[in-house]
């Protein structure tokens, strides 16, 4: 046989309505069980399980109801609420892309009306031939009569 049809048979061949729970009182611990005691027991006490009056089986099953269904409501609720927000959020992200857009485009439309300037080299050239200002007599570049190279100097005045 397989295991679910082993199964099925013990759970309906057991009766919870009638079961019997053993208290064992051995050496050193106290055993609860629902087969009687093993015969190194010290004391053995059968437990009378009291039946649920029907009334009270009946106002538990409507207060557990009642409790799935606000469960139920909830979480519906809670469902509803995250796809509420999911939307909103996806509403906003779209309207930020088309504020980027037109941004970008506002962007492109205003560098097209500048106009373009390409940097080219300037030459300028002086107003005067060039000439240290003022005179440097040390390097002063006018030619003078008396220096030749193959005749000394006599500078002294």
């Amino acid at each position: 046989m397989n295991k679910p049809a082993v199964l099925t048979l013990l759970i309906l061949a057991s009766d919870p309505l009638h079961a019997e729970v053993f208290r064992c009182q051995l050496a050193d611990k106290t055993l609860y069980q629902a087969t009687p005691c093993p015969e190194e027991t010290v004391s053995q006490r059968t437990l009378a399980i009291e039946k649920t009056p029907p009334d009270e089986v009946a106002k538990t099953q409507q207060r557990l109801e009642a409790w799935k269904t606000d469960l139920a409501a909830r979480e519906a609720a809670e469902r509803a609420a995250q796809k509420e927000r999911k939307e909103e959020l996806a509403k906003e992200a779209e309207l930020e892309a088309l504020q980027r857009a037109a941004k970008a485009q506002e962007e492109l439309a205003e560098s097209s009306r500048q106009p373009i300037i390409i940097p080219q080299p300037v030459f300028v050239s002086p107003p005067f031939p060039f000439r240290r200002w003022p005179r440097d007599p040390h390097h002063d570049q006018s030619p003078k009569r008396h220096d030749r190279p193959d005749k000394p100097v006599n500078r002294q005045r």
